[in-house]
């Protein structure tokens, strides 16, 4: 008996048929490389920040920051937070010559 037995293709009984039906179908096998993929992502994304830690604290601060600067825009404010908009400056008082009075015509 070899130690290769499992990796045939028939099953001896049909106990054995029917469990190993679905085993290696598309399902299974999609599912498995996804899980894989993402497995290597999440590996990945926690080495990058074990081993440059400043970087990924930049990252995610300008990413917050520019979040945060298009929630402002799509809501028609200043991008940036301490300055105001050219219209929302003081109104401009009426011009002083409609208050005062016309200067008297010479007869």
């Amino acid at each position: 008996m070899s130690n290769f037995d499992f990796l045939v293709d028939q099953a001896d009984g049909p106990a054995l048929l029917a469990g190993s039906k679905g085993m290696l179908d598309k399902n299974t096998l999609t599912t498995a490389g996804v899980l894989v993929a993402a497995g290597t992502g999440v590996a990945g994304v926690a080495l990058v920040t074990a081993v440059l830690p400043a970087q990924v604290l930049a990252a995610s601060g300008i990413s917050a920051g520019l979040i945060y600067a298009g929630d402002r825009q799509s809501k028609g404010l200043s991008i940036n937070p301490f300055t105001a908009k050219s219209d929302d400056k003081a109104q401009v008082a009426p011009a002083a010559e409609a208050s005062a009075p016309a200067p008297a015509a010479a007869a």
